[in-house]
């Protein structure tokens, strides 16, 4: 997805000289345009990191556009856009943008802690929705003639912000396939415990899925920049109606609220919080929010 939002910076950011052994980054998220800020701090030699950050450390700065021919003094340093974190001893280097920061979090994949409403500042207004199946995702932007419109043509959010700090691309995977199997008491008993024991359950083509999804999606959010909105789905040629499913549904498992036109759709670590667009055998495409369970 191809999405909008106000620009993230980090705030007030300095490593907390008061922990030798165990040092700690502290630091603010802010979102241009909101007073709301995430309290965070990040003890960057836990973890996955252990072994890496060790020895002296550098903290490399690229600065929000406002800011970047200004003199900086610090720290506390503000307005940084992202940050690269470099060992002096081994060359390791790692990069650090607040939405990075914030999915490592919520994914734990190293020591962090972030006080705050997460989700507030992961609000995508979204202006496309595409697919790569045949190539690499990343060799698919090249050149892209939507994001390359999209740059130009899209106003920034707030003023002083540039569309290219507003811009965000969203990657998306087939993460899980939840399948349950209904029966009825007319059914063989020793059919639907075979299935339980083993397992034995249809297995659908990631690439179908996909293809799938994208239609639901662009169907449901009819982003502008689409040209082809799928106004028959869930009927089509390649995607899950060739398959026997009586209901199937799309979830997201992250954080996240994609805006559009008539709405909003949220996602959620926790699969049962989260809104899903849902598909019942021979009717059309509904979106359940998780709000008007």
């Amino acid at each position: 997805m191809i999405t909008q939002r106000p620009s993230l910076t980090f705030e007030e950011l300095y490593v907390d000289p008061t922990i030798e052994d165990d040092p700690v980054l502290k630091f603010k998220i802010c979102k241009k345009g909101s007073s709301q800020s995430l309290e965070c701090r990040f003890p960057f030699r836990r973890g996955i990191f252990k072994e890496q950050f060790h020895g002296k450390v550098q903290l490399q700065f690229m600065f929000d556009y406002e800011f970047l021919n200004k003199v900086h003094d610090g720290p506390p340093f503000y307005h940084i856009a992202n940050f690269l974190m470099l060992s002096d001893e081994n060359g390791y280097g790692s990069w650090f943008s607040p939405e990075k920061f914030l999915f490592d979090h919520w994914n734990e994949l190293y020591a962090s802690d972030v006080q705050g409403e997460i989700s507030d500042f992961l609000k995508y207004k979204v202006h496309y929705i595409g697919k790569a199946t045949e190539e690499h995702v990343i060799k698919r932007l090249t050149g892209h003639e939507h994001l390359q419109d999209i740059l130009s043509i899209e106003h920034p959010l707030h003023y002083g912000s540039l569309p290219t700090d507003e811009i965000a691309i969203l990657f998306y995977e087939f993460s899980d396939n939840i399948h349950l199997a209904m029966f009825s008491q007319d059914d063989d008993i020793s059919e639907m415990f075979q299935q339980m024991v083993d397992g034995n359950l249809p297995v659908i083509p990631k690439k179908r899925i996909y293809l799938d999804a994208e239609k639901a999606l662009i169907h449901a959010l009819k982003p502008k920049h689409n040209k082809l909105f799928y106004k028959n789905y869930p009927q089509s040629k390649d995607g899950l109606k060739q398959e026997l499913l009586d209901v199937f549904t799309y979830t997201f498992f992250d954080p996240i609220t994609l805006v559009y036109a008539e709405g909003e759709i949220t996602g959620s670590d926790h699969f049962i919080e989260a809104d899903m667009l849902l598909v019942k055998k021979g009717e059309a495409l509904k979106i359940y929010k998780h709000s008007n369970k």
